[in-house]
């Protein structure tokens, strides 16, 4: 089983050696690979990352759900990642490399609980971890992609040998866990991934009156649900009144594979438009579709060899095949947008079906297909205008070629991998992985704070021009402007943040990838907001370039600190915000700051923030410079004080009058208070039934007798 995930380590090691900054790519340097590092420090200083102290519009992690906050295997991979010594693209590509080792580890167990032959089984795995979309999307730039699919063969692993195994651990409780895996990684497209494969399963069982195995699938399913339910119910919690629920049944015809695509099974050189991001056609290269030329020769092979026992003998699997194609080929809806996302699940069923079939043809007569499609897809290409890229026809040719002469001379059962394995080397290094999307010129400068102060809380005053620029990034680039979630590598503390929800609240004012419109960024600094920067305590300003002159219209407390070609740095001398230390508030006037009560922070933690109050003859609203969410709870000395949401921004304690000791704010929601007892109790149960059940079948075993 190593020699699996050995393979693809070492093709990625490769693609480190030429390209250090692969596996860092658009949102992986914008979104995931900040928020991981903020969860490792939170995991260092013996916090749960459920909450972030970094940004305000992404602040939930547990909402955001493909942060995988209750994930054990993401929570561990991200502490080892990111304790090693590297810098921030290595810590990037070492997250990702374990992800592709296991993935591989678990399709080359799946291949071979199928049947399949040692070097199948390889082929297979390094065909469903290094194809084209995975290394070009998954593993470089939508990291919760290849997070989420990495369970999809270990769930149809587990279920395949659930069915067959009377061991009851390997029987109720590796499946639950796998789901659990599945569900809780952080992907919606990979947990439908995995419902289908077991809905085909299912179906599969049922028709052949294998009860036993629906019964497994059940159980299975309830168990991961359970073990999984704070991530979900946390999904769902936070989706209520967010960007994303808006969207509803939107119909996204973006990124839907077109039909000339498949051509790129073959030759990915290929260009033809696709619908991009902004729906409108843009040439494209096929690098998603690289990767699965043997299986499709294996396939056209047998269709002439075997014929009409094709299609008898794996007609289940042509079925999933045919689902998995149709699905990225129809038009997205809700987050299942972008239908090319699809394309994992077809490589995976592609990979299996064809080292099926090749270990029962001649692998000569497959390799010289291989050399005739190959060379009649360029010919296509040529004829219809496709742009096929010349010299990566003839570097694909020349590899054919070489197989189809090795096969000749000293065949060997190895030849196949041997040839994937240069075929995604030559697509990495040929043609472009990431299109499309942005590609930064970040700086370990990141890391650094200065020149900002990991005291204040800034606002950034930026679009999304700023965010997606792609030219921009001179040397040391990040260290004023830091756009969407890069300043948690600094752990600096700011308003803005890349969140794929947008919550309600004070999150609707910014964009997706947390810029702001000039309006809004104009309205914001307005005199007529200053009460909105006090309540929130900001005591900091980031304004880019484009925005420069909104700084005329700031008042004389704002002092200009630092200027350089990213932006200019703003800090106000009279507002000093201390870190989770609460303002009061009037209660019959919305817009009416009244200063910071005499109290101490006793306490300022991601989840909880305890100050103590002195006696104050008045009843007061404390809000706690934190944003809001539901959740919220509130103790004085250990009795109960009601928590409501202040402009729907901050969460307010109300005291009463001649107040004295110490108040605790603490985030409770419901998927805490309900989610980790399901879960909890469903892990006991389950292993409570692995126990019960071993120690019966035990009993039932016949006891040897000595001959």
């Amino acid at each position: 089983m190593l020699l699996a995930p050995g393979l693809v380590l070492l093709i990625g090691m490769l693609l480190l050696w030429r390209d250090p900054q692969c596996f860092w790519v658009c949102d992986n340097q914008l979104w995931f690979a900040p928020i991981f590092e903020d969860i490792a420090r939170a995991w260092r200083g013996g916090e749960w990352p459920i909450l972030t102290h970094c940004s305000w519009a992404t602040g939930n992690l547990a909402g955001e759900y493909q942060c995988g906050t209750f994930s054990l295997f993401a929570n561990l991979a991200v502490l080892l990642a990111w304790n090693l010594p590297l810098s921030i693209p290595g810590n990037a590509a070492a997250l990702s490399l374990i992800h592709l080792a296991v993935l591989a580890a678990g399709v080359f167990l799946l291949a071979r609980r199928r049947g399949l032959h040692v070097p199948g089984a390889v082929l297979a795995a390094l065909i469903a971890s290094c194809n084209g979309w995975m290394l070009g999307w998954a593993a470089s730039d939508w990291f919760s992609s290849l997070a989420g699919f990495v369970w999809v063969p270990w769930v149809w692993w587990a279920l395949l040998g659930a069915a067959e195994n009377r061991s009851p651990w390997r029987r109720w409780v590796v499946p639950a866990i796998c789901f659990y895996l599945l569900l809780a990684a952080g992907n919606p497209f990979s947990v439908l991934m995995g419902a289908i494969v077991g809905a085909w399963l299912g179906v599969r069982w049922l028709c052949a009156r294998q009860w036993s195995g629906i019964a497994v699938l059940a159980v299975a399913w309830c168990g991961g649900l359970g073990l999984s339910a704070p991530a979900w119910l946390a999904l769902i919690e936070f989706m209520q009144g967010s960007a994303r629920e808006e969207w509803g049944g939107m119909i996204q015809r973006a990124w839907i594979v077109p039909w000339q695509a498949w051509l790129g099974l073959i030759l990915p050189s290929c260009v033809t438009p696709w619908l991009d991001f902004n729906y409108k056609p843009s040439p494209h290269v096929f690098v998603e579709m690289s990767g699965a030329l043997v299986p499709v020769a294996a396939l056209l092979v047998g269709a002439g060899m075997m014929r009409g026992r094709l299609l008898s003998r794996w007609r289940a699997e042509f079925v999933l095949l045919a689902i998995a194609i149709a699905l990225s080929m129809l038009p997205g809806i809700w987050s299942f947008r972008w239908s090319f996302r699809w394309l994992p699940l077809v490589h995976l069923t592609l990979a299996l079906l064809g080292a099926a079939v090749l270990q029962e043809l001649p692998r000569r007569a497959v390799a010289a297909w291989a050399l005739a499609s190959v060379l009649a897809a360029w010919a296509l290409t040529t004829a219809t205008g496709m742009n096929a890229s010349y010299e990566f026809a003839a570097v694909s040719s020349l590899l054919v070629a070489l197989w189809w002469a090795a096969e000749t001379w000293a065949p060997r059962a190895w030849w196949p991998v041997v040839l994937t394995g240069a075929g995604v080397l030559a697509t990495s290094g040929m043609l472009p992985m990431a299109q499309h999307v942005s590609r930064h010129r970040f700086e370990e400068s990141l890391r650094r704070p200065e020149p900002l102060d990991p005291t204040r809380l800034y606002l950034g005053l930026h679009g999304f021009v700023e965010v997606i620029d792609r030219v921009s990034g001179e040397p040391g680039f990040g260290a004023v402007r830091r756009p969407c979630n890069t300043p948690m590598h600094a752990d600096l503390r700011f308003l803005n943040g890349y969140s794929g929800f947008s919550a309600a609240g004070l999150p609707r004012l910014f964009e997706m990838h947390g810029g702001l419109t000039w309006e809004t960024a104009v309205d914001l600094t307005s005199p007529g907001k200053a009460w909105l920067l006090d309540l929130l305590g900001v005591d900091g300003l980031v304004i880019a370039p484009r925005y420069a002159s909104i700084a005329r219209q700031l008042g004389p407390e704002w002092q200009l600190v630092h200027e350089s070609p990213e932006g200019r740095v703003f800090h106000c001398k009279v507002r000093r915000a201390a870190v989770a230390k609460p303002v009061v508030v009037a209660p019959d006037q919305p817009r009416l700051v009244l200063g910071q009560p005499p109290l101490r922070v006793l306490r300022a933690g991601r989840q909880v923030v305890e100050v103590a109050v002195e006696v104050d003859p008045r009843p007061v609203w404390l809000a706690f410079p934190r944003p809001w969410y539901p959740g919220y709870e509130a103790t004085l000395d250990g009795k109960p004080l009601p928590v409501r949401a202040y402009q729907g921004m901050v969460p307010v304690v109300e005291l009463p009058p001649r107040t004295e000791g110490v108040v605790r704010l603490r985030y409770r929601p419901v998927f805490l208070r309900i989610g980790v007892p399901v879960s909890l109790t469903t892990a006991s149960a389950l292993l409570a039934a692995g126990f019960i059940l071993s120690r019966r079948s035990s009993a039932k075993r016949p006891i040897a007798q000595p001959t």
